[in-house]
């Protein structure tokens, strides 16, 4: 091997290269197929009239339902998971026809099995995407502490639209939808603990302790003259807090007199002696650990408070989904059909979300015609964004910040086809378009939560005033950004005929003008400059906290 007597092969900076791999098949491909027929057969004799036949009933189904599954981990930070189920029905002839009947049944055999070498009748289809991507940054020591990952999932679903007897034809229902998701971690307690340091003051206050040789003892001594009587236990009270102490006892000579001693406890021991001694000294030294240097602990904890921001992580998703009825083609290889231009495509089944995709499809003649037809398509979004992060500047006393945005909308629009008989030709109109949706973000309005109301001002509230006066102030300055932007020389009139105060276009109960207006209010923002835009953007996400101690249980008082 070349790089065998490679010293540094070991190291940890080339994990990143040893990690690296490729897998160019996939790890595990399974398929399973179910075929499920019913049949009831039910006659009846009629006991009245031999004349008359009743017909037979015949309830029966068939089914062939198949089911894929395909894994692959291309490499070791990206993987990819496939399902899929495919319901077909086994079209039969009409009537009492049945594999085990006697007599001729090769109509019947032609018929089925001509079908089922066709795969059948498709009546349902759907699959599902999974991939991940986990970046392997993490990979090279010095950036161990960051983490991030990258994650896709589509869903696709084809379902087959009712059969008619009549001229009807409404079409087939398909429906896509996607999650995309990305996770940012930044474990600052990682990187702090690669400075010796900071993890040493970490795990100091962290109850881990030190070692022997990092503490600090003193020198305490007790001194007591007293007597004792033979036989007779003598308490000492010392009040040194220790139990590591030596005990010597001496005559008014200075001689060092027989007797023992026990420790009670880190304030009290009892001598007992055979004799009686009159006049002696007991003296007591002991060592207990040394309190921090004023000087050293100030500057440990201004440590500890600028490394207290522990972690940060940060998620965003986007979802979006797309349903659409009167939908013409049928499917024939992952829901596309590859005699039509592989409609509806590949972006589509593989749950990408285009919100131009319906009037293609018209355009490509892939919707139904139908004038009975009268069912809207429809569209969700939606996305989300979350910030937390967790300070903890002292043991036990925890801040959580987290800081969020999220913005939903659903759109229906109907299609309709307008045929022009004379001249054998008609395209398709969209109509009544509606949209609603959602909006939070994350705000702090401190500074108007405790405003004091007062029932002698008949209960007027100063923030509630400014929000009706910016009113006006943002309803000028969304008219002014409108004359600045017209493209086909609007002028418009700077004074309302309905309302006194405000510009033409915008009043006092405009949603335009409302939400900056209260925006500005509650959150002590200038009118004149706050965001006129009704759904602000991520930058605008202001954090929210929620402060945590848990350290009373250490408290002996508690």
């Amino acid at each position: 091997v070349p790089l065998q007597n490679w010293k540094s092969r070991h190291s940890a900076y080339l994990r990143i290269i040893k990690d690296l791999n490729f897998s160019p098949l996939p790890s595990q491909f399974t398929f399973r197929t179910d075929i499920d027929r019913y049949y009831n057969e039910i006659k009846l004799r009629n006991v009245y009239e031999d004349d008359y036949k009743i017909e037979t009933t015949v309830n029966k189904d068939f089914t062939w339902n198949r089911f894929y599954s395909l894994q692959w981990q291309l490499t070791r930070s990206i993987r990819m998971d496939f399902s899929a189920t495919n319901v077909a029905r086994i079209d039969e002839p009409e009537g009492t026809y049945d594999l085990f009947r006697e007599g001729d049944n090769k109509h019947w055999k032609d018929s089925v099995w001509s079908n089922m070498l066709n795969g059948g009748r498709n009546v349902r289809y759907n699959h599902q995407l999974n991939a991940t991507y986990t970046l392997p940054i993490n990979k090279i020591p010095v950036f161990n502490w960051l983490s991030g990952s990258v994650s896709y999932n589509g869903k696709f679903s084809w379902d087959r639209g009712p059969i008619f007897n009549d001229d009807y034809n409404l079409g087939h229902t398909i429906r896509n939808n996607n999650a995309i998701q990305l996770t940012g971690q930044l474990n600052l307690t990682s990187l702090y603990s690669k400075v010796g340091f900071i993890k040493r003051i970490d795990s100091k206050y962290r109850g881990a302790g030190q070692s022997d040789s990092e503490k600090r003892y003193k020198t305490v001594t007790y001194s007591k003259r007293t007597f004792l009587r033979a036989n007779s236990p003598k308490n000492i009270t010392h009040k040194l807090g220790t139990k590591e102490i030596t005990v010597r006892i001496t005559d008014s000579d200075g001689n060092e007199i027989e007797a023992e001693h026990e420790i009670v406890s880190d304030n009290r021991i009892v001598i007992t002696a055979e004799q009686e001694y009159f006049g002696i000294t007991v003296d007591i030294e002991g060592q207990i650990e040394k309190g921090a240097n004023p000087i050293v602990y100030i500057a440990e904890n201004s440590v500890r408070f600028l490394t207290g921001l522990k972690s940060l992580t940060i998620n965003y998703s986007k979802q979006g989904g797309t349903t659409v009825m009167g939908y013409m083609p049928e499917t024939d290889f992952m829901g596309m059909n590859t005699g039509i231009n592989m409609a509806p495509g590949l972006p589509f089944i593989l749950g990408w979300q285009d919100t131009t995709f319906v009037k293609r499809a018209a355009r490509n003649d892939w919707l139904t015609h139908d004038p009975a037809f009268s069912n809207p398509y429809m569209l969700q979004q939606s996305e989300n964004m979350t910030i937390r992060s967790t300070f903890e500047p002292f043991r036990g006393f925890r801040i959580e910040v987290t800081g969020q945005r999220t913005y939903s909308q659903n759109v229906t629009e109907y299609f309709i086809y307008d045929y022009d008989s004379i001249n054998d030709m008609g395209q398709f109109d969209f109509v009544n378009k509606i949209r609603n949706g959602s909006f939070t973000i994350s705000i702090i309005s401190l500074g108007s939560t405790f405003e004091n109301i007062k029932a002698a001002d008949n209960f007027r509230s100063e923030h509630f005033e400014n929000f009706k006066e910016y009113r006006k102030i943002i309803a000028g300055r969304l008219y002014r950004r409108r004359i600045e932007n017209s493209g086909i020389g609007y002028q418009g009139s700077v004074f309302n005929r309905v309302e006194e105060g405000y510009p033409d276009g915008y009043g006092s109960t405009s949603s335009e003008v409302l939400i900056p207006a209260f925006y500005a209010a509650y959150t002590g923002k200038n009118p004149n400059t706050v965001s006129l835009e009704p759904f602000p953007g991520i930058f605008s996400i202001l954090p929210n906290w929620n402060v945590n101690f848990d350290g009373l249980s250490r408290i002996e008082f508690f």
